[in-house]
């Protein structure tokens, strides 16, 4: 008899073991493969119905007669001996395989190819400490899917997106599984919302690709921003794609910097995306080592799966950007919120008016709005009316002569030189000096506030104290 793919995709799986055994084993060529191939000293073969079994045996019987071969009529594995090692149990409904395994031993590998429920196929098998090693999707005409299990290896927790499709299929996916994903997709597209498979609401809502989500990203803070600031006012910038891991996105964390605490909170929480608003890697790289703090943050990433987009000066100059976000908190109206250096679509740096207040109150305000809790402030105590913003480490001889100009009482900002801030005290200007951190995580949080309801998939923001 011609052997048909999902025959031949399950001999593709079948290993070595002491004893064998195909529950439910129709015709019986899954055992002859194993006997035939030297792949047991001795198998079992058991189907419920006397019919299918009797099938089998007429076409083993050379075993049967030298010892090698048991068959055995039973309900799943009611009569089969407990010494097989390695149990293939193809072609049922997932909930009739949990019901033999349920009420039977625990094998010590399991190859499944349930026909349906391969969901709660998966879910039993890691709450019964099974490892699963393989899991993915296959096609003969229709879809079949198949999972080998080993009981009592390392367990590492699935997702929800893995669970409903596949860990295998997610990270390496097949022709076979994303035909079956646009046959979905083709049988839904007319239908309401409403009325679409859970499962593939439920692949469209918590699985994209890196590709997805830098597009839904650029398509609210333009990387163009970036090109366009340096091209008018010079500078260096990396935003974009900086890590691709390869695997799909099904959760993102946000974070000012990528921090190796940072990496192991984005691992420990399932995210598979970091998107930071200071690119890890700034200018070009010779060579990535452990002993090296970059080196190993990247590395980290990689061995994490966890991949990297960055937004830096595009998110600093968007029309509701990091420092757009500052001045706000300073005090600004949404009329004077306006960029010094603009640029199509944003800017950077700012002057605008605030309410009457001596130096020290108006600096413990902002800290308190920003959630700071280091500020500086250089300068005589005198009424602030008026001040520029500049968030990250904007203070150099321009952007002082551009506060002065446009009659600022105080500047803001992180990250300043000493001679900056004398060259501001000459001016006449006070200084207001923040942790980097503190002037723009404000900031960048509001940027995922306004992102995550857009992304498609869960996001969370993670926040580093220490560095306010």
């Amino acid at each position: 008899m011609k052997k048909t793919k999902r025959l031949l995709t399950l001999f593709s799986e079948l290993e070595f073991c002491e004893r064998f055994a195909d529950v439910g084993c129709d015709h019986g060529y899954c055992a002859e493969y194993m006997l035939k191939n030297g792949l047991c000293k001795t198998a079992v073969i058991s189907d419920i119905s006397a019919a299918s079994l009797d099938k089998a045996r007429r076409l083993l019987q050379e075993y049967e007669a030298r010892g090698k071969l048991v068959s055995v009529c039973c309900n799943g594995l009611e009569r089969v001996p407990a010494a097989c090692d390695f149990v293939l149990i193809a072609g049922m409904g997932g909930e009739e395989i949990l019901s033999i395994l349920q009420k039977g031993f625990r094998p010590a590998k399991l190859l499944l190819q349930p026909m349906k429920n391969t969901r709660k196929v998966r879910e039993y098998l890691l709450a019964q400490n099974y490892a699963i090693t393989r899991d993915y999707t296959f096609a003969d005409g229709k879809f079949y899917d198949l999972i080998k299990a080993v009981r009592g290896a390392s367990v590492s927790a699935y997702s929800a997106a893995e669970l409903t499709y596949g860990r295998t299929n997610l990270q390496s996916p097949g022709q076979d599984f994303l035909r079956k994903l646009e046959s979905e997709i083709s049988k839904k597209k007319n239908y309401p919302q409403s009325e679409m498979s859970a499962n593939w609401r439920n692949w469209k809502r918590c699985t994209l690709l890196l590709n997805e989500i830098y597009k839904i990203l650029n398509a609210e803070i333009p990387e163009q921003l970036s090109n366009d600031y340096i091209a008018a006012y010079g500078g260096h910038d990396n935003s974009g794609i900086l890590l691709d891991t390869g695997n799909p996105i099904e959760k993102v964390m946000f974070s000012l910097d990528l921090f190796t605490s940072a990496i192991r909170c984005a691992a420990n929480e399932n995210a598979s995306l970091i998107v930071t608003h200071h690119p890890p890697i700034f200018y070009p790289i010779s060579d990535l080592r452990v002993d090296d703090a970059l080196g190993n943050n990247i590395l980290l990433c990689a061995q994490k799966g966890v991949s990297v987009i960055s937004m830096h000066l595009n998110a600093d100059c968007a029309a509701h950007g990091v420092d757009y976000y500052l001045a706000r908190a300073a005090g600004a109206s949404e009329a004077e919120n306006q960029p010094l250096q603009p640029v199509s679509g944003g800017g950077y740096g700012r002057v605008f008016s605030v309410a009457e207040q001596s130096l020290s109150d108006f600096a413990s305000s902002l800290q308190k709005t920003l959630g700071a809790q280091r500020v500086w402030t250089f300068g005589k105590e005198w009424p602030i009316t008026r001040v520029a913003t500049f968030c990250g480490a904007g203070i150099d001889a321009t952007s002082l002569k551009l506060a002065r100009d446009h009659g600022a009482q105080a500047v803001i900002s992180a990250d300043i030189k000493y001679n900056y801030v004398c060259e501001a005290l000459s001016y006449g200007l006070s200084v207001i000096q923040l942790t980097h951190y503190a002037s723009e995580n404000y900031g960048f949080r509001k940027i995922y506030q306004n992102l995550k309801d857009k992304l498609g998939v869960a996001s969370f923001y993670c926040d580093a104290e220490e560095m306010l």
